[in-house]
């Protein structure tokens, strides 16, 4: 069985999402507010969220309040129930993601 630390699935959740928007990593988690950051920075706290990443820990590496993180989640939620773009997007990661974690950590 392999485990993979929270560091690395994060890093593996934060760099996929960066690969699939063409910006960098380091702008995903930045202070920025530009508009081209916010769906890559709501999609990466989806997906924390649903690789069972405590919401604390994910505020602290993209430094912003716990209270901030939760609710960023609660709106990406409500907002691909009614944006196909988003959830598209978030269609389309997951696809990603998976198959870089299927690749790097479960391949035999």
């Amino acid at each position: 069985m392999t485990i993979i630390s929270r560091d690395d699935l994060f890093d593996e959740i934060l760099y996929t999402i960066a690969e699939y928007y063409e910006v960098e990593p380091e702008d995903i988690v930045s202070k920025e507010k530009k508009e081209e950051y916010k769906f890559p920075r709501l999609c990466l706290i989806y997906f924390c969220k649903i690789y069972g990443i405590p919401m604390l820990y994910v505020a602290v590496k993209i430094n912003r309040k716990y209270t901030t993180v939760y609710r960023a989640y609660d709106k990406c939620v409500e907002t691909r129930k009614y944006n196909v773009r988003m959830y598209n997007d978030i269609k389309n990661i997951e696809t990603l993601l998976l198959e870089k974690l299927n690749t790097k950590y479960f391949a035999e």
